[in-house]
This record gives C-alpha cells, structure tokens and sequence, in this order.
C-alpha cells in the first residue's frame, strides 16, 4: 500500500490542476465530501462545487503546511492561496490576492480516499476580498 501521505499529496495536486481522472483514481466509487457545515455530497456534486470557487480564483491552490498521518486517515494542515480574477459568490473580481487557512481530514479504505472533510476559513476569505466580500 502506497504511503498515505503520499496519496493525499498527489490528490490536492490533482485537485489544484483539476486533473479530475487522477482525482477518480485516488478516490473510492461511494467517494463522499463534507465541506463546511454543507450536507455530505457525492465527487460529482462537489466537482461542481470547486470549479465555482476556481472560478473566482483560477490560479487557487493549496500550500501544504503540515500532515498528520494515522492508520487509515490524514489531517492536513494548509492554506488556499489565490488572485480574485473571476466572480465569486456574486463579488465581482478585485484582482486581489488570498490566502487562508484550511483544515482536511481525509480517511482512506484499502489506499484510496474514501471521505473528506474540509474546512476553509471562509470570513478571513471574504474579509480579504474587502467592503464588496466581507
């Protein structure tokens, strides 16, 4: 079995470049995400989800600070980091750059990710965007 840390590694990879057959292969067919206090979705659902935040922030991408890595499971500890060139939650782009907090939990079946659990800090996100986001 593949090192954990190493899988989740290449999976917010794959989900910063929106290689989204390496993020299929990386997960489990019954693959669920809870992002926030949103109901648990489905990979196709919060595909859709995260190509509306990458819109808003097309060069977006993850900084990894920290992993901790359990039997079947790994918290990562990261920032988002991102210009504003493109609308987002109906803020019209700012041109300016974020950066924010993230903390994941993913959990693994037989060394592929089953479950993901996120959460971003989303008031520093828009207080960043200034008076239009916050």
């Amino acid at each position: 079995m593949e090192n954990l840390q190493t899988i989740t590694s290449e999976f917010y990879a794959s989900l910063d470049s929106r290689n989204w057959s390496a993020v299929e292969r990386l997960v489990t067919p019954d693959f669920v995400a809870s992002v926030g206090d949103r109901s648990p979705m489905g990979l196709a659902e919060w595909r859709q989800q995260l190509e509306a935040f990458h819109e808003g922030f097309p060069d977006g991408h993850h900084v990894i600070d920290e992993y901790v890595v359990g039997d079947d499971a790994v918290v990562t500890r990261c920032r988002f980091q991102g210009t504003h060139t493109g609308a987002f939650q109906q803020i019209a782009p700012t041109g300016r750059s974020v950066s924010v907090g993230v903390i994941h939990i993913d959990h693994f079946e037989g060394g592929t990710i089953s479950q993901h659990f996120g959460q971003l800090n989303m008031l520093g996100l828009l207080n960043q965007l200034g008076p239009a986001g916050g």
